[in-house]
């Protein structure tokens, strides 16, 4: 059985059909390489943004972050800032060393006294739920029971 010309036309046409739409596929993926390509081209081109400190800047101008532009400014706030920290760190430590007085204080009986106050407060302000819970937890902390000792002795 012998074709003609006419069906051979055909397939060609509809071959031919067939690839154009996976060509321009190629061509615009190609094209999109290109343009990341000349970006990257561009960005080596570009000289580099010199990075370290900022230049120094007229007094009283703040950096965005709020810090002074100035070098010396800032040194001078990092210091402030430095003591601050440290005297409020002082100040906690007083104030948890005075919080609790260890026995062998002059004011320890003053402390326990204190501390019952504020016991006796805390009891009298709860509800009676909320005592109840608080008994019980005490109790299941007793009940619990503790490791099992070992005696060892020695053999003869």
């Amino acid at each position: 059985m012998k074709k003609d010309d006419g069906d051979l036309n055909k397939y060609a046409q509809m071959g031919l059909a067939a690839l154009i739409p996976g060509m321009q596929r190629m061509i615009e993926l190609m094209q999109h390489e290109l343009d990341m390509m000349r970006e990257r081209l561009t960005g080596l081109q570009e000289p580099r943004k010199k990075t370290g400190r900022p230049p120094k800047a007229i007094a009283g101008e703040k950096l965005a972050s709020g810090w002074p532009a100035d070098p010396e400014e800032r040194k001078a706030e990092a210091r402030r800032r430095m003591q601050n920290r440290d005297s409020k760190r002082r100040q906690r430590a007083a104030k948890a060393a005075k919080s609790m007085v260890s026995k062998d204080s002059p004011d320890h009986d003053k402390f326990r006294k204190k501390m019952k106050q504020a016991a006796k407060r805390r009891w009298a302000n709860m509800s009676f739920k909320e005592r109840k819970a608080k008994l019980a937890a005490m109790r299941a902390g007793r009940k619990q029971k503790k490791a099992p000792v070992l005696k060892l002795e020695a053999v003869s």
